[in-house]
Formats: C-alpha cells, sequence, structure tokens
C-alpha cells in the first residue's frame, strides 16, 4: 500500500464492513476485543496517526477532516510525485505526541502475554535532506513517549526482493517493519514472515487505514494465519481550532519542504 494511503483516507471516509475488522475509538477498546494472547501470536500497530501525531495541530487528523477541502486544496498544488513525499513531511515537521495516552500502558500490557509486539508502518525508508533516515529517529521517538515494541532476535535487514523506491527498500529495524511508501504492508509482512521464520498462531494488526487491514488479511489468508484486524478512527473529541494564519503558515512550511527536497529525492531515484 502506498505511503499516499495516508491522503487517500483523510480524503474519503470509509466505512468498515468487513467480518475481520473492527471500528474501534480508543485503543483501550482493543483489550475487550482480543481473545487471549499467548506467545505464538503476533500483534502490529501502525505508527503515524494511529499512535502518533505532529504536535502541529495543522497537521492533526481531528483538524484535517475537520477542513477536509482546505486540505484537498493544499493536496491540488502538489504532483503526484511530490504527493507521496507529503506524509513524511508532514510526520516530521514537527514533535510529535501520542494521540491516546493510553498506548504505552497498552502496548506494555500486551508484550506482558508473551505476544511479539511490533510496529508496522508505510514510512519512507530513503534518507531524505533536512529529514535523514527515518528509522531510528521513529524509535528514539516512540521510547521517548514510553512506546517500546519487542526485540526479537532477528537481525535489521533491508527487502531488496521488491523495487528500489528513491534508492531505498522496505526495511525491518529494531522492533519496526518499514513498507517503504509503494508495496503493501501485507507483502512486505509476508517477506518478514518468511525472513524470520515465523508462523504465528493469529495475527492482530491497528491500523488507521482500512485498506492496510485488508491487504495484511489478505496475504494472511494464503499462509492459513487467521487474523484479526482494528480500524482505529480516534474520536477526535477536542479538535482544536486553528486560524487561517497558522493554516496558511504551516503549509507555506510544508511546500518550502518539498521544494528543498525534491531535486534531491528526484535524483536518487534516477
Amino acid at each position: 500500500m502506498k505511503l499516499l494511503s495516508l491522503i487517500i483516507s483523510i480524503l474519503f471516509f470509509i466505512n468498515v464492513g468487513h467480518c475481520s475488522v473492527t471500528e474501534i475509538n480508543n485503543l483501550k477498546d482493543i483489550e475487550s476485543y482480543i481473545p487471549e494472547l499467548t506467545s505464538e501470536d503476533l500483534v502490529l500497530f501502525d505508527i503515524d496517526y494511529t499512535l502518533i501525531e505532529p504536535e502541529n495541530p495543522v497537521l492533526q487528523m481531528g483538524v484535517i477532516k475537520k477542513n477536509k477541502r482546505k486540505f484537498q486544496n493544499e493536496m491540488a498544488k502538489f504532483t503526484y510525485a511530490e504527493k507521496l513525499l507529503i506524509p513524511v513531511l508532514m510526520v516530521t515537521h514537527s514533535p510529535s505526541q501520542l494521540i491516546d495516552p493510553y498506548a504505552p500502558e497498552l502496548i506494555k500490557n500486551l508484550k506482558m502475554s508473551g505476544a511479539l509486539i511490533l510496529g508496522l508502518t508505510g514510512a519512507d525508508t530513503s534518507t531524505i535532506p533536512n529529514v535523514g533516515f527515518l528509522p531510528p529517529q521513529r524509535k528514539n521517538l516512540l521510547e521517548s513517549l514510553g512506546i517500546r515494541f519487542s526485540t526479537p532476535a532477528v537481525e535489521n535487514r533491508k527487502f531488496m526482493e521488491f523495487a528500489a523506491y528513491r534508492g531505498s527498500y522496505p526495511l525491518y529495524y529494531d522492533g519496526i517493519l518499514y513498507s517503504n511508501t509503494i508495496p503493501s504492508k501485507g507483502s512486505v509482512l509476508k517477506k518478514f514472515l518468511d525472513y524470520s521464520q515465523q508462523k504465528p498462531m493469529r495475527v492482530i494488526f491497528i491500523d488507521d487505514t482500512l485498506d492496510n487491514l485488508l491487504s495484511v488479511e489478505n496475504e494472511l489468508k494464503y499462509l492459513g494465519i487467521p487474523f484479526i484486524g482494528f480500524h482505529y478512527r480516534a474520536s477526535h473529541k477536542d479538535v482544536p481550532d486553528v486560524t487561517d494564519e497558522e493554516w496558511e503558515t504551516t503549509w507555506a512550511e510544508i511546500h518550502q519542504r518539498v521544494e528543498s527536497v525534491k531535486d534531491c529525492v528526484y535524483i536518487m531515484s534516477h
């Protein structure tokens, strides 16, 4: 699944209609839905806009949904190639914060069961000018917010079976699996399971984008692994108000960042 699906999921609100996917509005609900976990289970968490989001209110999901037309207008100003840069520039534009303060405790509780708890994100794995190499940054950021995934005895690895994207590949790095914008999360998870020689008894996946959940489910069907998916749609009860000036300033900065990195990124991809 392309990282652009983040943008698509914002622009088009999708209702869940699939029996193995449950819509939830807060992470604590997961504990009442998941059967008792064992060491043979694998639990996966999407990261951006599921566990964390920017502190800048303009780039928070609740504000974006509230200003859907304005967001559409901003996206219309970018080319397709530039749009692929927008999600990573959005989530690295300001410090990040937890969407649900319960997330660290939830992950800690799930780890106590002995289940393997990993991140599964579509984030870019190329080294982007003025951003850098995202995987170690993500790990340090999450740990600063109290989120620590499992650390299985598996070496970090690039999955070069996939076509290169801007000179980079899907990657497993310190408890987080990166599908790297273009490949589906399901296809990258399958490669990771092959590489790590794992066949979980069940896979539980929490993501804010339905297509990501379905891509994982479809791959697991071929492997004969039961799947439980949670489509996380945070309630956003206290959506901050942002002024036109705040909106315009933030998006002007995003545009400037696109201009500053796109030539370097174009060179990296050719």
